[in-house]
C-alpha cells in the first residue's frame, strides 16, 4: 500500500507526481521555499522532466535508501514496459548515487526515515563497488536485501552522456 500524499513542493500535473523521501535526503524540513539540494521539474508533463539532486542528498546503501522520484502508480498486477532517455547534465558516480528506472512497493511523502521496501530497478547504481567501477546495473531489493551484483556494462557514465534505459515486467517477473 502506498504511503505518498502529493506534494505541494513538486509541481506536476496529469497522472505523473514528484517525491523526495528516505534517508540523508532531509525531505522532513522541506519547504515551499527552501528545497535547495532537491529539484522535480516538468518540462512536458509526463514526458520531459529534470530530477536534480545536489550536496549527496539522497543514496542507495546496504540498509536503506534515500531517493528523488517522478513516478507514476502502476497497479501491482499489471504487466507493463516503460523506457526513459536519461541525459546527465551534471553527473559524479560514487558509492550511493544513481539514476534509473524503478518499479517499488511503496513511495513517501516529505520523510527522512531510513526505508527499505521491495523495488527492483535497471539504470545506474552505486557506481563504486568493492574499489571498481560497475555501472548500469540490474539491482534490487528483496526483504531489506539489496542485490546489485548484474553489471551489464563496463564503465561508469559522466556528464554529458545520454543513456537508453528500459524496464518490463511480465508475469511477476522484471
Amino acid at each position: 500500500e502506498t504511503v505518498y500524499v502529493p506534494s505541494s513542493l513538486w509541481h506536476t500535473s496529469g497522472e505523473w507526481d514528484g517525491a523526495v523521501f528516505g534517508q540523508g535526503t532531509g525531505a522532513d524540513t522541506l519547504t515551499e521555499d527552501s528545497h535547495p539540494n532537491h529539484q522535480i521539474n516538468e518540462v512536458t508533463p509526463g514526458k520531459e522532466v529534470n530530477l536534480v539532486t545536489t550536496n549527496n542528498k539522497g543514496k542507495i546503501q546496504s540498509s536503506s535508501d534515500g531517493l528523488v522520484m517522478y513516478f507514476k502508480e502502476i497497479p501491482a498486477d499489471k504487466d507493463f514496459t516503460i523506457t526513459a532517455t536519461a541525459v546527465l547534465n551534471n553527473y559524479a558516480a560514487d558509492s550511493q548515487t544513481g539514476f534509473g528506472l524503478i518499479c517499488r512497493d511503496n513511495v513517501f511523502t516529505g520523510s527522512a526515515f531510513a526505508t527499505a521496501t521491495d523495488w527492483a530497478g535497471v539504470g545506474c547504481f552505486p557506481q563504486k563497488m568493492d574499489g571498481i567501477n560497475n555501472a548500469l546495473t540490474a539491482i534490487s531489493r528483496k526483504a531489506g536485501e539489496l542485490d546489485r551484483n548484474t553489471v551489464i556494462a563496463t564503465t561508469a557514465p559522466k556528464t554529458g552522456d545520454t543513456i537508453e534505459l528500459k524496464m518490463s515486467r511480465t508475469g511477476g517477473v522484471y
